[in-house]
């Protein structure tokens, strides 16, 4: 039923859904038997989330390995990190993202785009402008994202983390839209604009999420043993949830100190740095070979390789590019 996908989050993904005992799930197989639709957005929602994440931990100590990205096997059972709840906000951001812009694209029958908005005369005629043509659908996004991935986490102090820190991706995206307008009047005046919300780029939710993992809280455990979040049911012996984590919607938050990623499992040697300056160069593209390489004790080795590279391309008419292969001498550095 699954489509074929590059990481192996999505076998995890295609498990998950198989469970019957899920309501969820149910419903979206019985969906995806006309339609993959929904579980071909889930899947590209990973995807893009996975891709931003390493974007934007390309050149730190942790780069965001797809091992991170292992969240479906086994809820709520890693350590509540700073990387982890950077994981859960982007995964869930990015299903959120890829279901609301393919809501608005028509893939899905049972959704289309949010046409809510409404203005009244008064409020037109203050501001000139008004609400109108069809805004991306962020409800449904939300709503099918909450659906899949918070259903999944057990009635525990990490799940609740987890649970939080999703929400904080949702929040990301709705928070990234664009107000979008369409000037109305005569000889293009512009008197009256008609206006509707859309989706940001991912990279932008992306750069959002990096600053709540910037400034992510540290959660203080209740006598140092519990958070005190849920509560037993002496009725029926079962965990109730008791209350939402007192945190602003945009802050990640985090149980457990990460460790030394110059070693272990995920170690910087052999990874690439950036020995490169100037103008579009971010601060830890510049200081990675230091923070990568040398503060972990390692060296720097330089590799030079020729690379072909596309070039000279030129339009023939008609219709028609061709382009000529240039090889060019290019230096790589790596931590040894």
């Amino acid at each position: 039923m699954c489509a074929s996908f590059t990481y192996t989050t999505i076998e995890s993904i295609c498990n998950t859904l198989n469970k019957s005992n899920r309501s969820f799930s149910n419903q979206l197989l019985a969906i995806t038997k006309g339609n993959l639709a929904l579980i071909n957005s889930v899947q590209a929602g990973v995807e893009i989330g996975y891709e931003e994440c390493q974007s934007q931990f390309k050149w730190d100590l942790w780069n965001c390995p797809k091992e991170a990205f292992d969240v479906f096997d086994r809820p709520g059972s890693r350590a509540a990190t700073r990387e982890k709840a950077f994981v859960h906000a982007i995964i869930s951001a990015g299903i959120t993202y890829t279901l609301t812009r393919n809501c608005s694209l028509g893939h899905f029958d049972n959704c289309m785009c949010d046409q809510t908005r409404k203005a009244t005369n008064a409020f037109l005629l203050d501001n000139r402008w008004t609400w109108g043509g069809c805004s991306d659908n962020i409800k449904f996004g939300e709503k099918q994202a909450k659906e899949f991935f918070d259903k999944r986490e057990p009635a525990t102090d990490t799940g609740a983390i987890n649970l939080h820190n999703n929400r904080v991706g949702r929040w990301a995206v709705k928070r990234t839209m664009r107000r979008m307008c369409k000037c109305h009047g005569v000889s293009g005046s512009c008197a009256v604009s008609t206006c509707w919300m859309r989706l940001g780029d991912m990279h932008t939710v992306g750069n959002r999420l990096r600053k709540a993992y910037e400034r992510a809280q540290l959660l203080e455990y209740n006598g140092g043993t519990t958070l005190g979040i849920y509560e037993r049911d002496s009725e029926n012996d079962g965990l109730i949830r008791r209350r939402r984590l007192p945190f602003k919607k945009g802050t990640l938050i985090y149980s457990f100190d990460s460790t030394n990623y110059c070693n272990g499992t995920i170690s910087t040697l052999g990874r690439e740095c950036s020995q490169r300056s100037g103008v579009g160069v971010t601060k830890n593209e510049a200081e990675s070979c230091n923070r990568l390489c040398h503060d972990c004790g390692l060296d720097i080795r330089r590799e030079r390789k020729t690379q072909n590279n596309t070039c000279k391309c030129r339009f023939i008419w008609c219709c028609k590019v061709e382009c000529q292969s240039c090889s060019q001498e290019v230096e790589r550095t790596f931590c040894a």
